[in-house]
């Protein structure tokens, strides 16, 4: 049964869009079931409602065989670690809601990220691998004013770099960003004409996560039944509704006609039965009698180009000369002296 992992870190229980995104994600993912079967799991976070501590030591920032000697964690901090990264590590999908503080994440995300960055346990070292390489991860960022291109707040949003550092390139997971801007619209006056657009943004990103929630979930249901591949299957060369196979006929010559074998003879008579004379040749001309004195020309004639009057080419017409023994130079071509 897939599990998600769902953090929370608004100071806004009431109002906050992060909040109401992760949620409507969550949902999704926990509908996106197996029919007539249990939701999938969802294992949710509050990171402000219950704060982490601040690492209280350096040393838990590495794996205990990457530790320096001597260091001695507190135990009780050291379990807390412990818990959040086989939390981390039993997730199959991580989803974190992320409001835009001041230009950057929250502190109570911030802790639970010192918490479950340590190389040799979730990040690549020389003691392990990526354990979390391939496992999506979706940010939902809420922004209260205006982060688009080309604005004044373009490149000021501190938070969203620094979970795709630390959760896609140090530890190998697919990230997808949803982001929603103008939530404090309403409330500032400088913002004031831009709250339908804000509004727009948030059903967008609403209509989004719910997709992005079935799709992490495995809700994807097919519309048409499964095929039922215990039945025998038609080829191609039967028929639709059953009976003797087809013959494959498509490409082969038929009787009687070029380059196939001739009809037999009708009786009492040389002529073939029906169809065309057994000596017709396979390009489908009939070859010249014997007595003929005809002769083909090998390339076909050349049309007459110059205006010339006489019942044969001119010697003129077959290099396109512009006059031909046929027309004076004088009155132009095509009209006599």
């Amino acid at each position: 049964m897939p599990t998600l992992l769902h953090l929370d870190s608004s100071a806004d229980r009431a109002t906050s869009r992060s909040r109401a995104l992760t949620a409507a994600f969550a949902s999704a993912f926990a509908e996106a079931g197996p029919d007539n079967g249990p939701d999938n799991v969802v294992v949710h976070r509050d990171l402000h409602a219950a704060p982490l501590p601040h690492l209280p030591d350096a040393s838990l920032h590495w794996a205990p065989g990457l530790r320096p000697p001597g260091s001695s964690p507190d135990p009780a901090a050291e379990e807390l670690q412990r818990r959040l990264v086989a939390e981390l590590l039993g997730a199959d999908v991580l989803l974190v809601g992320v409001p835009l503080y001041n230009y950057s994440l929250p502190s109570s995300l911030k802790a639970w990220l010192d918490h479950i960055h340590v190389p040799g346990l979730t990040a690549p070292s020389a003691l392990s691998g990526a354990p979390l390489a391939g496992r999506p991860a979706v940010l939902v960022t809420s922004r209260g004013g205006d982060y688009a291109t080309g604005t004044v707040n373009e490149g000021r949003d501190h938070a969203t770099p620094v979970l795709e550092l630390i959760l896609g390139e140090e530890m190998g997971m697919p990230v997808t960003v949803v982001a929603t801007g103008l939530t404090l619209a309403a409330g500032v006056p400088s913002l004031a004409g831009q709250v339908a657009r804000g509004e727009r943004e948030y059903a967008d990103a609403l209509r989004l996560v719910r997709e992005l929630g079935r799709r992490a979930g495995g809700g994807r249901r097919c519309r048409r039944p499964p095929r039922n591949t215990d039945l025998p299957q038609p080829r191609s060369t039967d028929r639709p509704q059953g009976g003797t196979p087809r013959p494959a006929t498509r490409g082969a010559p038929r009787p009687g006609r070029g380059g196939g074998t001739p009809r037999p003879a009708a009786p009492g008579t040389s002529r073939p039965a029906r169809g065309r004379c057994p000596a017709v040749a396979p390009t489908g001309r009939r070859p010249p009698s014997p007595g003929s004195t005809r002769r083909r020309s090998p390339r076909p004639r050349r049309l007459r180009t110059g205006g010339c009057r006489r019942r044969r080419p001119c010697p003129g017409a077959r290099y396109r000369r512009p006059a031909c023994p046929g027309r004076s130079s004088r009155t132009g071509p095509g009209r006599s002296a």
